[in-house]
Parts: structure tokens; sequence; C-alpha cells
């Protein structure tokens, strides 16, 4: 009885009669504790407990608390680590291979993880790579083959068909760039025109298959006696013409006279028969100050029909004739 509370904790208890405070006890004990008034008694009825009892279900509760949202978020990562798997990292492989598809790479392929609607897609993305990738190959191949066949027809246009030289049309086209090229820069190139002598017999003796023979070994020989800068190719019929360049007529005319030799020499067969050929071969240089390709091919081919007048079987050049007439050739 002797013992009292403070002034301060009795002061509180009435100020909160009936509610639950936390004060400090007589014996300096943090306590919990109320105050009830008893009016007939002029007393006070204090009840209390220590704060450690009176808090303790406060804390396994806080600590059941804590547990259950330990758990929980263990949960909702373990959930969201599980859709990153399933969902999330596909998703974004996907599109990144997208990506890499828009930027031309068809070479992409993605795992298919699992199943599920995530898996289907992949499935369906890797099929539509596929058949880009397919479609690609077919388009590359067919562009190939385009090209090889604009070659080949770009490589008919401009070669004859029999021999494989240059045609006459491409020979006037080269002719044109280098009589361009003699005027700017004041260097010559030189002529040769052939004509197979008696072709005509030729034909009507061992027939014209052999004679288109003849023709494509008069084109082998053309090509193996000149350089790989001139330019060899079949005029027409039983005529080829040789461009040589930087070549003068004297240069021109010793290339001829060993072409001339050399088909002189070379042995044909039709069957169990053997012949020789010969050719008449006119010589003409372009080097005035105003060079044409119409007057250097009429300037060899004036020169081929005075080596026709003169016998056959030689090289005559253009400077060596005057003569304008018309003729026949054999």
């Amino acid at each position: 009885m002797n013992m009292k509370l403070s002034e301060t904790a009795i002061r509180n208890l009435l100020a909160a009669e009936g509610t639950a405070i936390e004060y400090t006890d007589y014996l300096g004990t943090e306590v919990v504790g109320t105050l009830r008034r008893i009016p007939r008694l002029n007393w006070a009825l204090v009840a209390e407990i220590p704060a450690e009892e009176a808090y303790a279900q406060v804390a396994r509760l806080r600590n059941v608390t804590l547990v259950v949202v330990a758990a929980l978020l263990l949960g909702v990562g373990l959930i969201a680590y599980v859709l990153a798997q399933v969902i999330v990292r596909p998703l974004d492989r996907l599109t990144a291979g997208a990506r890499e598809v828009a930027a031309g790479d068809l070479s992409v392929g993605l795992p298919v993880i699992g199943r599920g609607e995530v898996s289907y897609l992949t499935e369906v993305f890797n099929d539509m790579v596929a058949k880009l990738r397919k479609g690609r190959e077919e388009l590359d191949a067919a562009n190939e083959t385009l090209t090889e066949q604009n070659e080949a027809l770009e490589r008919l246009s401009i070669t004859d068909g029999l021999t494989g030289l240059f045609n006459r049309r491409q020979l006037m086209e080269a002719l044109t760039k280098e009589s361009q090229r003699t005027r700017r820069h004041k260097r010559p190139f030189t002529v040769l025109m052939l004509d197979v002598d008696h072709f005509k017999k030729c034909n009507d003796t061992y027939g014209h298959l052999v004679g288109d023979n003849v023709l494509k070994k008069l084109g082998s020989i053309l090509k193996e006696m000149t350089r790989d800068v001139d330019f060899v190719a079949r005029y027409g019929g039983e005529e080829f013409v040789v461009l040589l360049l930087e070549a003068d007529q004297n240069g021109g005319a010793e290339v001829a006279e060993r072409v001339r030799e050399r088909i002189a020499a070379e042995t044909f067969t039709s069957g169990n028969a053997e012949f020789n050929i010969t050719v008449s071969i006119g010589v003409a240089a372009c080097s005035g100050p105003d060079p044409s390709p119409d007057t250097v091919i009429s300037q060899a081919d004036r020169a081929l029909y005075q080596a026709k007048r003169q016998g056959r079987n030689r090289v005559a050049r253009a400077d060596s004739s005057g003569d304008r007439r018309g003729r026949t050739r054999s």
C-alpha cells in the first residue's frame, strides 16, 4: 500500500480511463495497463501486465506476417522466373530473330522449348524463315541462270555462230573506237582483210560441211597467230578481218605474211582426201588526221582485190593499188 505509481503514470491512466496504455510501474518495469474508477469507494482499479508479455502475441503476429510476406515474395519471384523462361525470353528471342530477318539474315534458327503458344509461335517463325531462305536460294539460282543466259545472248549478239569470232557489227564498233583513239593519240592501227581463194570450188568438191570446218579452222589459226589485244572477226562468207592495234602498215604486212604462210601449210581432210587452201590478204593502215572505219575497210578491201588480181595466195598493201573498179572473187 505504500507503493505508488508516478504522478505521470497516474495522470495518463486517468486521462485514458478504460484504455490500455504503456507506462512504468512502481517497480520501474515497462507495463501495459488500464484504469477504471470506482466512484462509491472513491478508488481506482488498475490492471497491468508486463509490456513484454503484452506484446509477445503482436511480435508473433509480426514474425508470422514477415514469414508470409517473404514466402509471397519468393513465390512471386519464382513465378516471374518461370514466366521469363517460358514466355519472356522466347519472346525476346523471337524479337531478336525478327530483327535479324528484317536486316536480311536468313540463317536464323530459334530453339523450340516446351509446349504452348510461344513454342508454336517459334515453330511458325522457323518455318517462315526456312521458306524465305528457300525462296532466296531459288531466286539466286534464277538470277544466276538469267545472268548466264544474258551473257550467252550478249555473246551471240557479238560473235559469229560458226567460227566463234566477233561478227561484223562488233568489228565496226571496234573500228570506230580505235579510229577515235587514233584521232586523239595519233597512234596507228592496221586492218588485214582475208579471203579464201577458190572457196566455192572447195564447197563444190568436198561439200559445205567441209567448207564450214575450213572456216572454223581458219578462225582458230587467226586467233593463234594474233595477240590477245588484237581483234579478229568474220566479215562475211569466207572473208575475215583482223584489227592489229598499235601497228603500222609494215608491221601489219609482216603479220599478214606469217598468217598466209601458216594457212598455206595447213592440211585439211575430207574423208580419205587431203587438200590445202590459200588466202589472199589486203593490208591497210589507219594513221591519217581524220581516220574513218569505212575508209580503212575500203582501203583493205581494195588491197585484197589487188592481191586477187596478182594471182592470189599473196599479201597486198593498200598503197600498192589505185584500182577502184568493182570486182568478183573466188
